[in-house]
Order: structure tokens, then C-alpha cells, then sequence
């Protein structure tokens, strides 16, 4: 009776360790990477398989401090990929990030795309194209972006030219638009402003006029 106890505890152990050389995964995905092969054993603590889930994938985008307040939760937005040929896909803004890059002043916003037959890739490099609201018209003037900068305080301005001088001139933001940035406040119809190489000018500085 003993040695069939035995037995039984052998079988017992014997099974549990034949259990425990299978790895089983809580969630339905693709190996994205593996660590370990058949035969080693599993470290604790240590990642052994990746599972990847790419049923939808996102994008994750950086918007300049300018343009980040026209952003809505909800935006639409075109991707392509040239590893796909720049075949298009269409995605939808799903976070909106509240912390700026310090260097570059831009906020990471989130895209998510349903990524069907698994084509997109995590890691591939893609163009995105964000839609804005057909209501989405300026009711002040509209500038381009490049002309908006920004002082050390956080304020908006441009350079207006006046009688050849480069005058900074502070501005209110608005929306964004397909064509430039919305200008609410601080700038009068007709002004001319600088669009190019305004990062070398400080206030007054002489400035000529080309393509006028």
C-alpha cells in the first residue's frame, strides 16, 4: 500500500511538472517576441513571451503648443503608411496628452485605427492628416502657423511691419484651420506681417520686403 502511495505522488508531480511546461496566455493575440525556447526554463520576474494585440492600433502624434487647444476628442484623421504603399486609413482622436515636451513645446495626442487583417505594424512610420469640423471657419483673421511665436511667458505674437520695422505684437489664438491659425485678437485687417525667418528678429529690428 505504501509503494502505491508512492506511486500516486510520483504521478502526481510528474503530471504537474508536464503541466508546467506549457505557458498559457490570459488574453487572445500574436507573439510579438519570445525569450525563451522549448526546453529552457522560465525565469521569475522575467518576460518570456510578448503577446501583442493589433486588432486596433494607435498613433501617437505631436501637435505644437498653437494648435493643440483646437483639438478635439472625437477629431477625425487620416493615416498613410509607405510600407503599405501609403494605402489610407481613417482613425479617430482618442486622448488628448496635458504635458508638453519641454524642448520641443509640442502635446502627443493619441489616434486609434481598427486595423483590419492585422496590416499595420506596430513600429511602422506614418503621415497624418487630422480633419477639422465643417463649422470649423475662422471668425477673425487667419494667419499662417509658422508666424505665430511665442515668448518666454507662454504669450502668442507676431512681427508686424511697420514703416520697415519688424514690431512684435502680441495675439490671441483661435481655432486651427486648413490654411493657418485663427487670430481673435491683437491684429487688424490689412497688417502685414512677417512669415519668414522672424526666429532671427527681435522687436524693431529693420526688415525688407520681398514679394511684396
Amino acid at each position: 500500500e505504501t509503494g502505491l502511495q508512492q506511486a500516486k505522488s510520483a504521478t502526481s508531480i510528474a503530471k504537474k511538472n508536464l503541466d508546467d511546461c506549457n505557458l498559457y496566455s490570459p488574453v487572445e493575440g500574436i507573439v510579438g517576441k519570445r525569450s525563451i525556447e522549448p526546453g529552457m526554463s522560465a525565469i521569475p520576474n522575467f518576460t518570456s513571451i510578448t503577446i501583442v494585440i493589433i486588432e486596433k492600433v494607435f498613433a501617437r502624434v505631436p501637435v505644437s503648443e498653437n494648435e493643440i487647444s483646437s483639438i478635439k476628442i472625437g477629431n477625425k484623421a487620416k493615416m498613410k503608411i509607405s510600407a503599405l504603399n501609403n494605402y489610407e486609413f481613417t482613425g479617430t482622436v482618442e486622448e488628448i496628452g496635458v504635458m508638453a515636451d519641454p524642448i520641443a513645446h509640442t502635446y502627443k495626442i493619441k489616434i486609434g485605427i481598427v486595423n483590419k487583417n492585422h496590416q499595420i505594424k506596430p513600429g511602422m512610420i506614418c503621415n497624418v492628416t487630422l480633419y477639422k469640423n465643417k463649422t470649423n471657419q475662422a471668425a477673425g483673421l487667419c494667419v499662417p502657423n509658422r508666424a505665430v511665436l511665442v515668448d518666454e511667458q507662454g504669450r502668442n505674437f507676431v512681427y508686424v511691419v511697420n514703416k520697415n520695422k519688424a514690431v512684435r505684437k502680441y495675439v490671441k489664438t483661435g481655432k486651427l484651420l486648413s490654411n493657418g491659425v485663427e487670430i481673435t485678437e491683437g491684429l487688424n485687417d490689412g497688417e502685414q506681417i512677417v512669415v519668414a525667418g522672424q526666429q532671427k528678429l527681435v522687436d524693431n529690428s529693420s526688415v525688407h520686403i520681398v514679394n511684396r
